[in-house]
């Protein structure tokens, strides 16, 4: 076994698992619901601890599974946020759960990373975020990947969690193949750092139980606490689309 055992007791099912880790989102925006898989993309695993910082500030409730050690996580940030991530999972230290090198030679895969994530028995309904590098996913992006996608899918779906995949690294090739599958993800965004204060974050789409929004844009920085919230003195209005009749198939990035 690679990951930990999970010593936390159940949790009760809840419609929606709210955990983008960004701060004063609009509702429709932010809501995740258990039971389905977002991803959001970012440029480095510093990204991503940041906004993982910021999803433990918001949701102290959720599950951590991460394919990079605790050692590589923490120490990608900036000192003062190593310290506020690294009290928050010690904290929760029952349900954060971290990749062994020990005796497994090289990273594992998608399919790899499904199976022990499998075996960690989380509780129904919990919030799961899942840090992975873009190199997790191989290079066969065909037929194969849409298998796992599907067995992704109905794990969550089966013990209503709700999955959020960090994914970090050069993206270039694997957005597009995903988002070919996005009838198996219930949304899919962006958060790129512009500086180290100031962030884009791009919804390309977000299913929600009314309609699908898309295209929706939004200026983030970090506040004084170091989490990621939109700063409402630079946001501008977006050409978004809202439709109750739009398809995912039509949505293109």
């Amino acid at each position: 076994m690679w990951f930990s055992k999970l010593l936390a007791t159940p949790t009760s099912q809840e419609a929606n698992c709210s955990m983008t880790g960004i701060l004063a989102l609009p509702p429709e925006s932010a809501k995740q619901r258990c039971g389905e898989i977002y991803i959001t993309y970012l440029q480095s695993l510093r990204d991503a601890a940041q906004l993982l910082n910021s999803i433990w500030t918001a949701h102290s409730n959720t599950h951590l599974v991460c394919t990079s050690d605790q050692h590589l996580l923490l120490h990608s940030l900036p000192e003062q946020l190593q310290s506020s991530l690294h009290n928050t999972l010690s904290t929760h230290a029952h349900r954060s759960f971290f990749w062994r090198i020990e005796g497994k030679k090289g990273s594992c895969n998608f399919h790899e990373l499904l199976n022990e994530c499998i075996r960690l028995r989380l509780p129904t309904g919990s919030q799961v975020s899942i840090v992975i590098g873009e190199q997790t996913f191989g290079s066969n992006l065909g037929p194969k990947l849409r298998t796992i996608l599907k067995q992704w899918q109905l794990w969550a779906a089966k013990y209503k969690l709700g999955v959020n995949l960090l994914i970090h690294g050069d993206h270039q090739h694997l957005r597009p193949a995903l988002m070919g599958n996005n009838d198996l993800i219930a949304g899919m965004s962006s958060l790129q750092r512009l500086s180290d204060q100031y962030f884009h974050y791009n919804i390309h789409y977000w299913r929600t139980s009314h309609t699908v929004i898309a295209d929706h844009e939004y200026p983030i920085r970090l506040d004084e606490h170091g989490n990621l919230t939109v700063d409402n003195q630079r946001a501008k209005p977006s050409s978004n689309r809202d439709s109750k009749d739009q398809t995912l198939s039509l949505i293109h990035i």
